[in-house]
This record gives C-alpha cells, sequence and structure tokens, in this order.
C-alpha cells in the first residue's frame, strides 16, 4: 500500500517537475525506506548528476556490502523516481553525517518489469487522488504528515 502510494506521488512529480532537476530532499525523505534503517545509518546520498548517484557511507566494510546489493539498489530507485539513473557512486565520507532517522515503514518491493517513463504522462485525475487519500487514511498520522510534506515539496517544483 505504501508502496503504490509513494509511486503515485513520484508520479505526479514526474509530470510536474522538469526532469533534470533532482529534488534530494525527496530521495533523502524516502531513503530509509529504500534501503532499509540499518543501511540508511551508514549511508547518505549527497547528489544526483549525469544519471549517477553519488553516495556516502561511513566506511569501507560498508561500501563493500552496499556493492553487493548495488543492481537491486539501483533498480528499485529507477522505478521508483523519475529522473535518470544509470549507475551509483560510492564513496567513503571523511567526516560522515547520517541522515536523521525516524521511524519509517520499509517498502516491501514486488518484481515487476522495468517501464520506460513517458516524457508525456497524464496528470493524476480525480480518482487517482482519492484511491490516493483513502491509502493515507490507513496510515498512522506521523506518516500522513511525511507524506504530505513530501508532496509540498513535489507541487512546489517549477
Amino acid at each position: 500500500m505504501l508502496d503504490n502510494l509513494i509511486q503515485l506521488i513520484l508520479k505526479q512529480a514526474a509530470t510536474q517537475a522538469d526532469p533534470d532537476v533532482i529534488n534530494l530532499e525527496l530521495l533523502e525523505a524516502a531513503w530509509p525506506a529504500l534501503v532499509g534503517k540499518e543501511m540508511a545509518r551508514r549511508t547518505r546520498p549527497r547528489e544526483w548528476q549525469a544519471g549517477t548517484l553519488h553516495i556516502d557511507v561511513s566506511t569501507h566494510a560498508w561500501v563493500q556490502e552496499l556493492s553487493f546489493h548495488r543492481e537491486e539498489l539501483l533498480g528499485r530507485i529507477a522505478r521508483l523516481f523519475p529522473w535518470k539513473l544509470e549507475r551509483l557512486h560510492l564513496s567513503v565520507a571523511e567526516h560522515f553525517t547520517p541522515l536523521p532517522m525516524r521511524e519509517e515503514v520499509e517498502l516491501i518491493e514486488e518484481p515487476r518489469p522495468h517501464k520506460k517513463k513517458d516524457a508525456h504522462a497524464r496528470p493524476l485525475t480525480a480518482s487517482d487522488e482519492q484511491a490516493a487519500e483513502h491509502d493515507m487514511a490507513q496510515l498512522d498520522e506521523e506518516m500522513q504528515a511525511m507524506l504530505r510534506k513530501i508532496r509540498g515539496h513535489i507541487k512546489q517544483q517549477p
């Protein structure tokens, strides 16, 4: 349910936002759900540039651990975000600062074929909006507030 809601929000972002402008705050907000709490404590997305996501990592051991999951993570991020992603660049940060952690629900991924994003995706319909609101009503207040904050960031983009 949460995966569908996040995908719906991100689909809306793709229709309204410039696909060349990366919203790092949105990525950071979703990061613990994308990689899991344990990995989120030791990694942090730093920059998304020219199809490459640069990720700061706390130690060399965690760079190696993340390397084992590189393709899975690359696919998961590419499916959820509207921006072009071709590779992950992992590097140990000299002064690593983890993202602030909240209680998060981890995304449970169902395997699905990767689809190319339509450059002229349709805007959300009223029924899409109603379905999203219905799904959000099933979540606790803190999660609803976080998702509304993400939606607000998306709507602020030019």
